[in-house]
C-alpha cells in the first residue's frame, strides 16, 4: 500500500495546481465517503476546458482496521448542452482499485466507459444520473455502476453535495456514498 497521507497531500496538491493552470471552469473538493463496511474520505476536482470537455479526478482512501482500500480515478468526457437545463455527457476514465487485509491483497486497473445526465433543477441545485461500464485487467471482469449525485450552490462559491455510485456485481457487491463540500472556480 502506498503511503495514504503522502498520497493525499500530493493530491490535493496537484489538483491545486491544475486549478490554476488550467485558466477554467470547475471545482475541487473533499468528501467523506462509505464502501460497505469501509469508510474514510476522498478528494476530487473536475474542471470545464472551451465549454465542452470535462476532465476529472478522484481519490477515495477507506479502510477498517487492517483492511484498506484506495480508489483512483482520472478520466475526461465531452458535454453536450442540449439546453439551459441539462447536459450529456460521454466519456471515459482510467481507475486503479487497491485493496489490502491481512489475508490478501490486489491492486487491479479498469478502464471506465460512461454516459451521464446533468440536469438543474434550480439556479442552485443540480441532479446527475450516470451509468458506467467498467472492465477490470487483472480480476477480468465487468461491473455496470449507476451513479446518482445532488450538488446544491449554497453560495456561487461553495457548494455541498451527495450522492451514491452502484456496484452490483459478483466481485463489488456494495454502494460507495459519498457526503461533502466543493469550492466552485
Amino acid at each position: 500500500m502506498i503511503n495514504r497521507k503522502q498520497f493525499a497531500l500530493a493530491a490535493a496538491g496537484a489538483f491545486a495546481l491544475s486549478s490554476g493552470a488550467a485558466m477554467a471552469q470547475g471545482s475541487v473538493g473533499a468528501y467523506y465517503a462509505d464502501f460497505g463496511d469501509l469508510d474514510g474520505f476522498g478528494l476530487e476536482a473536475d474542471f470545464v476546458v472551451a465549454d465542452q470537455f470535462r476532465l476529472f479526478a478522484d481519490v477515495t482512501m477507506l479502510d477498517e482496521g487492517d483492511v484498506e482500500q484506495d480508489i483512483v480515478r482520472f478520466g475526461g468526457g465531452y458535454l453536450m448542452q442540449m439546453n439551459d437545463q441539462m447536459s450529456l455527457e460521454f466519456g471515459a476514465s482510467f481507475q486503479n482499485w487497491d485493496f489490502s487485509n491481512p489475508f490478501f491483497s490486489f491492486d487491479d486497473d479498469a478502464i471506465g466507459v460512461h454516459g451521464a445526465l446533468n440536469y438543474a433543477v434550480t439556479p442552485e441545485f443540480t441532479f446527475t444520473a450516470k451509468a458506467e461500464f467498467l472492465m477490470f485487467d487483472m480480476m477480468d471482469d465487468d461491473d455496470i455502476v449507476i451513479g446518482l449525485r445532488g450538488s446544491y450552490n449554497v453560495t456561487p462559491e461553495i457548494a455541498i453535495f451527495g450522492g451514491a455510485d452502484i456496484y452490483n456485481h459478483d466481485v463489488i457487491d456494495e454502494t460507495l456514498i459519498r457526503f461533502g463540500a466543493s469550492f466552485n472556480f
